[in-house]
């Protein structure tokens, strides 16, 4: 029963961040597939990357391309395009990503708790 709980969970958020057009479903695909290059699991990167990405809202096929580059190099590489891909930094923007997409869902939300609106 959790794990049905746990999908319509996803699915009316899914549908919420496409109503948007948010891009954070794909980023968070996208850093999982460079947390896999990133552990040298490239096998896993792969499979990742044709369960997920392949399908994901908002990958173009230039995206998409841009992406599986990565396979081709190193975390600490030079190559200033995908250097920024690589970076730890992009864990913030994702935070900062979902705040922005968790806000704009939510706004307009009815959520009650102890007879008061939260939202």
């Amino acid at each position: 029963k959790q794990w049905y709980q746990r999908r319509v969970a996803i699915t009316a958020g899914r549908s919420r961040l496409k109503k948007t057009r948010s891009t954070l479903e794909f980023n968070l695909h996208t850093q999982c597939f460079i947390e896999k290059i990133r552990s040298k699991d490239y096998m896993g990167a792969i499979q990742y990357a044709q369960r997920y990405l392949v399908e994901s809202e908002g990958m173009s096929k230039e995206k998409l391309q841009e992406t599986m580059v990565l396979l081709a190099f190193k975390p600490s590489t030079e190559c200033e395009k995908y250097k920024a891909l690589f970076s730890e930094e992009r864990w913030q923007e994702l935070v900062l990503e979902f705040r922005t997409s968790n806000y704009i869902n939510f706004r307009h939300c009815s959520v009650k708790r102890g007879g008061r609106s939260w939202c």
